[in-house]
């Protein structure tokens, strides 16, 4: 789909070349010390360069924003200030890095699945190890790629779930991968698949369950949460082991969005008969945490000890012992959220942002592709994916 980056940097380099970068670099920071950084638009979104930003610090956590498999030759580039908007190796920030371009001081994206034929309604899951896609028919997998690298995909379904015949939202713990299977023309009930992350479908598990809307799991991929893909987005949970799935029950309706992680699954929709809102731990014995959302609300995702909601209005967060919404910023997004351990990260029809998870006051805008749509969003390792639509889906990436 375009051309890629190597993932190694020419290694050998040593003698009067790094002598002569380590010179240039130490120039570089004296000049920076030498006076106050400018700001490029940050009230509207764009990239704020300041003098911690000049230092090589990622612009949400003052962390270094470089990845770990990126290039040694990359670390010995000196800043131009001057150039923060078109440097790929100094991209919005000095030391961010792009596997790319660098375009308004955002890196452009590197595409992920130049092997898939995916369909309008294809679905994606990551985390640190790797990524799920679904088509119409398979489910596959990558091995999070290095720097500047694309995907080779591997099916991992193999043909075992001959009912798949539409793709499927997925759900991933560090033990598991679900997905729903649709009922075939040949009269095949739905269902709800899954299998462990390491070794054979034999090992998969089966339940009776409807098409799937959404999919959210708990770490421990004991407890799913399934919103139905009908009008009415019936919400079910169901309780698996490694062995088996059971029956799912229904618990509430009008479900929006699913997303768990550590102890928690959490869902957007009703409980019972009651008002909409957010539910946390539905298949607890105690109850489900019910807290009060904005109506419009329309994503969610679980990260760390916090759940994070976004909606047209704004950010807001539920830390793990609270039962209210702590709003974090009034800037609004329209689809997609995700988080790590330091970033909040949502997106708003073609752009998406960064914010940190204490403050969304001021999103920092990190990608920005005018008639696209981000349909969902994820991070992995170093970078944040997302699966956006012109009419032609594409699963994408960019440096945290």
């Amino acid at each position: 789909m375009s051309s890629m980056l190597p993932s190694a940097v020419r290694q050998g380099r040593r003698g009067a070349a790094s002598t002569l970068f380590a010179l240039v670099g130490l120039v570089g920071l004296a000049l920076l010390g030498l006076g106050a950084c400018s700001a490029f638009g940050g009230e509207d979104g764009e990239p704020e360069i300041s003098a911690a930003d000049a230092g090589g610090s990622d612009v949400a956590t003052g962390e270094t924003s470089s990845p770990v498999d990126a290039s040694v030759e990359a670390e010995a580039s000196p800043c131009d200030l001057a150039l923060l908007k078109t440097d790929k190796l100094n991209c919005g920030a000095c030391g961010h890095r792009c596997e790319t371009s660098c375009n308004d001081g955002m890196c452009e994206p590197l595409p992920m699945g130049a092997s898939l034929n995916l369909p309008l309604d294809a679905h994606f899951v990551v985390d640190d190890r790797a990524i799920f896609v679904s088509d119409k028919f398979n489910v596959y997998q990558c091995d999070n790629p290095s720097f500047g690298e694309s995907c080779n995909w591997n099916n991992v379904t193999n043909n075992d779930t001959s009912s798949l015949v539409a793709p499927s939202p997925m759900a991933l713990s560090p033990k598991r991968l679900f997905w729903s299977a649709a009922g075939s023309a040949l009269g095949s009930p739905s269902s709800l698949w899954s299998r462990p992350r390491e070794g054979v479908m034999i090992a998969g598990t089966q339940s009776d369950a409807p098409a799937a809307f959404a999919l959210g799991t708990n770490g421990g991929a004991t407890t799913v949460v399934l919103i139905d893909s009908t009008n009415a987005r019936t919400v079910y949970t169901i309780t698996c082991d490694d062995k088996t799935c059971g029956y799912p029950a229904s618990i509430g309706q009008s479900g929006r969005a699913v997303a768990g992680s550590g102890s928690r699954v959490c869902y957007l929709g009703t409980f019972g008969q009651g008002a909409f809102g957010l539910m946390c731990n539905p298949g607890s014995s105690a109850g489900p945490l019910i807290v009060k959302v904005d109506q419009d609300s329309v994503g969610l995702t679980v990260g760390g000890d916090a759940v994070f909601v976004v909606s047209p209005e704004g950010v807001s967060t539920l830390p793990q012992s609270a039962a209210t919404l702590q709003q974090l910023g009034k800037v609004g997004g329209t689809g997609p959220i995700a988080a790590d351990a330091n970033n909040i990260y949502f997106a708003s029809l073609y752009t998406i942002y960064r914010c940190s998870r204490t403050d969304c006051s001021a999103p920092t805008k990190i990608s920005d592709r005018f008639g696209k749509t981000v349909m969902e969003l994820g991070v992995g390792g170093d970078y944040v994916y997302f699966l956006e639509s012109d009419g032609t889906p594409s699963l994408l990436r960019i440096p945290k």
